[in-house]
C-alpha cells in the first residue's frame, strides 16, 4: 500500500488561524527570523546547517485566544483532491482570514482515503481507524494521541461494531454518509442501507442517535449516497451472523447508533490523523518505517 502526505487534497490545518508549534531543530542555527502575526501567533523561518548540509524550517507558535484559532479543512467531499490555494479559497467564501497552513493526514495514493480521523465543527467526518491525531477544543487548546473511536449499531436485536466509517468497506459493517463522496466506491456485492437522521443532529465522537431506515438496496458495486443521508453497507462475503442482520431488517426501522472515544477527545471541535507519534514524555517514539523522515510535526 502506498502512502503520502497531503498538502490539502484531504487535511489542510487551514490555521484559520493557526495552530500550536514547536520548533525543534538539529543542528548550528545561521539565520532565523520571527515575525508577530497577530492574536498572539508568531511565524518564524531560520536557516541551519546539520554538519552535512543546509535545512530549512518553518513554524508557526501558537497561544489559544479570541481573534486566531485552528480548523481542519477537507475540501468539499473528503476524497476530493485539493492544494494549499483551493483550500484557503474555501474558508475566504465563509469569510475567515487564513493566516497559514501545513500538511494534514496520510492517504492511499489509488483512491486518496484518509488513514486517520477528521472532525470538522464537531462533526466525525471520518473514523481514525487506530492511529494518532491531533485535536482542538472550542477554546482553541489542544489534544494528541489515539482518539480511539468505536462506532456500534444496533438493530434487528443484535448490536454490531462497525469498521469504521467513511473508510473502505472490509469485512463487516462500514457507514458513510453524504461527506464522503457521491458514492460508496466498494467493487463488491452486498447489502447498502439508506439511512436518515433528524436534521438537527449529527454524528460526533461521543453520541447515541437514532436513524430511520429509509430504503434497503442489493447492490453489485458502488451505490450513491444522497445528499444528507447515510449508507450502513455491508459485502456479500460477510460472515452470517451480520447477514442476518440485513435480512430481518425492514423500511421504517430504527438502528441505534453508539459512538465512543478516549478520554478528552468527547469535545474536540476539530481533528486531523497525524498516523505516527514522534515523541512521547520527552522520548523518542519507536517502531518507525525504514527510512521514516518527517518533514511536517505538530
Amino acid at each position: 500500500m502506498r502512502l503520502k502526505r497531503t498538502i490539502s487534497l484531504l487535511l489542510l490545518f487551514a490555521l484559520l488561524l493557526s495552530l500550536p508549534a514547536l520548533a525543534a531543530v538539529m543542528g548550528e542555527e545561521l539565520e532565523s527570523v520571527t515575525v508577530a502575526v497577530r492574536g498572539e501567533t508568531d511565524y518564524s523561518a531560520g536557516i541551519y546547517w546539520t554538519g552535512s548540509d543546509f535545512r530549512r524550517e518553518y513554524y508557526l507558535e501558537y497561544t489559544p485566544n479570541g481573534s486566531v484559532f485552528p480548523v481542519v479543512v477537507y475540501g468539499s467531499k473528503l476524497l476530493n483532491y485539493g492544494d494549499f490555494v483551493s483550500m484557503a479559497k474555501l474558508l475566504n467564501e465563509q469569510g475567515y482570514y487564513v493566516v497559514g497552513g501545513i500538511n494534514g493526514d496520510y492517504y492511499n495514493t489509488w483512491d486518496f482515503q484518509p488513514l486517520g480521523i477528521v472532525v470538522s465543527g464537531g462533526e466525525l467526518i471520518t473514523t481514525d481507524s487506530g492511529f494518532q491525531g491531533v485535536g482542538f477544543y472550542e477554546d482553541g487548546s489542544a489534544i494528541i494521541g489515539k482518539p480511539a473511536v468505536v462506532m456500534k449499531a444496533s438493530f434487528s436485536g443484535e448490536t454490531y461494531q462497525l469498521d469504521g466509517m467513511n473508510k473502505a468497506r472490509l469485512t463487516g459493517y462500514t457507514l458513510y454518509s453524504s461527506d464522503y463522496a457521491a458514492m460508496t466506491r466498494s467493487s463488491a456485492p452486498g447489502w447498502d442501507i439508506v439511512l436518515s437522521l433528524p436534521e438537527d443532529e449529527i454524528i460526533t465522537t461521543s453520541c447515541e442517535l437514532e436513524f430511520t431506515v429509509e430504503e434497503i438496496i442489493e447492490s453489485e458495486g458502488a451505490v450513491s449516497i444522497p445528499d444528507g443521508k447515510y449508507i450502513l453497507s455491508l459485502p456479500e462475503s460477510a460472515d452470517e451472523w451480520r447477514r442476518g442482520g440485513v435480512e430481518r431488517l425492514s423500511v421504517g426501522d430504527t438502528v441505534k447508533l453508539t459512538v465512543t472515544c478516549a478520554e478528552g477527545w468527547e469535545d474536540v471541535q476539530w481533528a486531523v490523523g497525524t498516523l505516527y507519534r514522534l515523541i512521547e514524555d520527552g522520548e523518542i517514539c519507536s517502531g518507525f518505517e525504514a527510512g521514516a523522515a518527517s518533514r511536517t510535526a505538530v
